[in-house]
């Protein structure tokens, strides 16, 4: 991050102001000015390291509206003690890739910074000293930002903004994306590692991004759905399970290693949405084609025993995290029905 605050504010040309980024910086665009500087968004981890301490959870915050519980959530984060950096906190395979994808981006030839897209924190620095927490964009956590909401998209996008209005302690970097990529260099890549859960939340946030024209090469790598809005979707780089069979790795860690194997094929001064997804397009189709994997069925009070057995070792746990635990052992269940038995589990039915 250092100096990024000292960068000129070069606007784009008067007659370009407003019009989409495609207009400056698309995604076609070979850019020169700032084409090896690279902003790297990447979603945080579920897990987080045990010696960060006992984490805040959002699941203990009640309000009547978003803006009280965000406002008592903070308070929460600041009562707690900080000391460990962002890049540190998190664990797991997703969060290992992470945090080395700067190097990777280095010995390519870019010149990059990484940043940390949190639903407990919002955006941060990877220098950033936070607290432990458990908070998410997930819709199947007890942590949840979005689970007692009857709109989720709408839940999360406020949640993002209201998180983006407060200040760290001893932090004065960009918490809007907007902000960032108004910071950057022209033509600096701000590259978006993220599930579609978190892309919802950061969707307006995105679509300023687009709308004001702004001078970075936007690229968001991420699975279906994908961005709903129409001036996002031309700087999206669709990932798929197929992908897998090429990159290795979990499911989980998908994003991450797509990300990583575009800065390692694709030139700083060349890397775009366009050309990345002309990559990827490529890559899926030399991929094997998935495994069929023959898992073993159970009836329901096996399947309990298993998330009951689960939640009392990790009570912040989700049911997605479990279920990918239980097909990974080996056994079958389908989605809904494990969801079901979780929640009568979670609620002691």
């Amino acid at each position: 991050m250092r100096g990024l605050r000292e960068k000129l504010q070069i606007e784009p040309p008067e007659n370009l102001l407003g019009s989409s980024m495609a207009a400056w910086y698309g995604p076609g665009t070979v850019a020169t000015d700032g084409a090896s500087e690279l902003h790297l968004v990447v979603a945080c981890a579920d897990r987080k390291r045990a010696s960060a301490g006992s984490p805040a959870r959002l699941g203990t915050v009640a309000a009547a509206s978003s803006a009280e519980r965000c406002a008592a959530w903070w308070r929460l984060l600041n009562s707690a003690p900080a000391r460990t950096p962002a890049r540190d906190l998190y664990v797991g395979d997703h969060w290992s890739i992470a945090k080395d994808l700067p190097n990777c981006a280095r010995r390519a030839g870019y010149e990059p910074h990484l940043w940390v897209a949190s639903a407990g924190y919002g955006l941060v620095t990877e220098d950033a000293v936070l607290a432990s927490y458990s908070a998410t964009f997930s819709v199947d956590s007890p942590d949840s930002v979005v689970s007692a909401h009857p709109d989720a998209r709408e839940a999360s996008q406020q949640w993002w903004s209201h998180l983006a209005q407060r200040r760290l302690r001893g932090e004065d970097q960009p918490r809007f994306l907007t902000e960032l990529a108004e910071r950057a260099t022209p033509g600096a890549v701000l590259m978006l590692v993220a599930s579609p859960a978190y892309v919802v939340a950061m969707e307006r946030d995105l679509e300023r991004i687009a709308t004001r024209g702004a001078r970075v090469r936007l690229m968001l790598v991420t699975s279906n759905p994908g961005p709903e809005a129409v001036g996002l979707r031309e700087s999206w780089i669709p990932t798929t399970a197929t992908l897998r069979m090429s990159l290795g790795g979990a499911l989980t860690s998908l994003h991450t290693r797509v990300a990583r194997w575009l800065l390692e094929k694709i030139s700083p001064a060349e890397m775009n949405a366009e050309t990345a997804r002309r990559h990827i397009e490529r890559l899926a189709s030399c991929a094997p084609e998935l495994p069929t994997i023959q898992r073993t069925q159970a009836d329901d009070d096996q399947i309990r025993k298993f998330i009951r057995q689960s939640i009392r070792r990790d009570a912040g746990t989700s049911y997605t995290r479990l279920l990918r635990e239980y097909r990974t052992s080996g056994h079958a269940c389908e989605q809904s029905r494990f969801r079901a038995l979780f929640v009568a589990e979670r609620e002691g039915r």
